[in-house]
């Protein structure tokens, strides 16, 4: 059944009889508090959205779709991400879209969908759900990045790094064309050679012209003493 149908009966007691009845429908109410682009869109790129629900009704447990379309045209729709997710009673979501964007540049809307009946099936009708955002799909980029540390990589000690799960913190600056894959930490005997391990493995965008400030975090599970640590990107 629907998550959020009644499973129970109402009950009503008179002289005479007992009166079993179904309870009033009850549903969710999802409001949509935000749906914004992270960056800039480019053709044969990847997108970033994020979206943020409020559920003030009955527990939600289907699909939320992301959809776009061009800004003159009804007809022509596509959907970019759908996913089963639940959002129970009075919870607030915040869902984070990766969307791989192969569509003519040009000016487009972008809406997120939902599936009134609430059900489990993936491929329940959807209906928009709050107003459409603007977004600008531009040329695919051309050229290679030019990645630069603005700053020495760092631990927030750099004499003390905690094992069990410590933050290291990278600076990295974009003078050539968008930047749009892995970043990891590696870490090396201090002398150099093979890897030991590695952290903070993560996407990573950075457009033309950008500074971003990138934090690795993960265990270091090896013996006290001192270590290289490096940044390498696919």
């Amino acid at each position: 059944g629907l998550v959020g149908t009644p499973s129970f009966l109402q009950l009503s007691v008179t002289d005479t009889k007992l009166c079993f009845s179904l309870p009033a429908e009850e549903k969710p109410k999802l409001e949509l508090q935000e749906l914004s682009v992270q960056e800039k869109l480019y053709n044969t790129k990847r997108g970033r959205f994020t979206v943020k629900i409020k559920n003030n009704g009955k527990e939600y447990n289907s699909v939320i779709g992301l959809q776009i379309q061009p800004e003159n045209d009804e007809t022509t729709i596509k959907m970019l991400n759908s996913e089963v997710v639940n959002i129970a009673s009075g919870e607030t979501r915040e869902l984070n879209f990766i969307s791989q964007i192969d569509l003519t540049p040009g000016n487009y809307k972008v809406s997120v969908q939902y599936d009134p009946a609430n059900s489990t099936k993936t491929n329940a009708a959807l209906i928009q759900m709050g107003t459409q955002q603007n977004a600008t799909v531009l040329p695919a980029p051309t050229g290679m990045y030019a990645l630069n540390l603005k700053s020495k990589i760092s631990f927030p000690n750099n004499n003390f790094v905690n094992t069990e799960g410590d933050v290291l913190s990278a600076v990295v600056e974009n003078t050539g064309s968008l930047f749009d894959s892995k970043m990891l930490a590696f870490v090396f005997p201090k002398n150099g050679g093979t890897s030991l391990t590695y952290i903070g493995a993560q996407d990573v965008w950075i457009d033309n012209n950008e500074t971003v400030t990138l934090r690795f975090q993960g265990a270091i599970n090896l013996e006290p003493k001192e270590y290289q640590i490096g940044l390498y990107y696919a």
